[in-house]
């Protein structure tokens, strides 16, 4: 229905405002500081404690690659893109953990600026505890593709970290991180999006290896 396909834009349009569009300096010995977080795609949780979190509450917005496809306005999916890359950052790490929280805790606090100066808590800072936020990691891991090609637009959108580009009928994904990567890829065109994805959309979709500082090629065609 192209009437919902209108509101769904509009929707987003306002969803968009509550989306950070620039890095905030964060204190260097801050919790923030000290994992060097970009704040671009946090998303803020309302206008009263003015600050960000890691994702939506609690989805992982594939509503926002739903509405690409109906739509074709290719903001939809830089959204979603910058909305998903955020995320992983935020997570505690056994050999780099983020304010002394344990490995796998993620903390919806994402503040940018003294609002919890109350509670002895500054720009940068959060609190201890495990947070919904790990939700829409594991939502965003599941629903949404780590990359994302319209080969009729000549279009590439990594939503994991990866460097993703066409070259030809080829994707080209390189892993410039420390981590061993498996990638979900998703490539159709414009046919293939008209028609609505499934809830499972994302099982059985191709899943390509890509090593730690390593590249790969995959052939996207047909």
């Amino acid at each position: 229905d192209v009437r919902w396909a209108a509101w769904g834009s509009q929707a987003a349009d306002q969803a968009c405002s509550w989306v950070m569009t620039r890095d905030h300096p964060m204190p260097p010995a801050s919790p923030m500081g000290q994992i060097g977080a970009r704040t671009v795609g946090t998303v803020f949780a309302n206008s009263q404690n003015r600050h960000s979190a890691p994702g939506i509450c609690t989805l992982s917005g594939d509503g926002l690659l739903r509405l690409f496809r109906a739509t074709g306005e290719t903001r939809h999916m830089d959204l979603l893109r910058d909305i998903a890359r955020a995320l992983p950052q935020f997570v505690s790490l056994a050999d780099e953990p983020v304010g002394g929280m344990r490995p796998g805790w993620m903390n919806e606090r994402v503040n940018t600026c003294d609002w919890e100066a109350c509670w002895m808590r500054d720009v940068g800072d959060i609190f201890i505890g495990s947070c919904w936020c790990e939700s829409s990691l594991l939502l965003t891991i599941v629903e949404v593709p780590g990359v994302y090609v319209r080969t009729d637009l000549g279009r590439v959108w990594a939503c994991d970290h990866v460097d993703a580009e066409l070259v030809g009928g080829r994707l080209r994904l390189a892993n410039r991180t420390r981590f061993d990567a498996t990638v979900t890829v998703l490539a159709e065109d414009a046919a293939a999006a008209r028609r609505a994805l499934p809830f499972d959309a994302l099982w059985g979709v191709r899943q390509v290896e890509v090593a730690a500082g390593a590249s790969v090629e995959v052939d996207v065609r047909g």
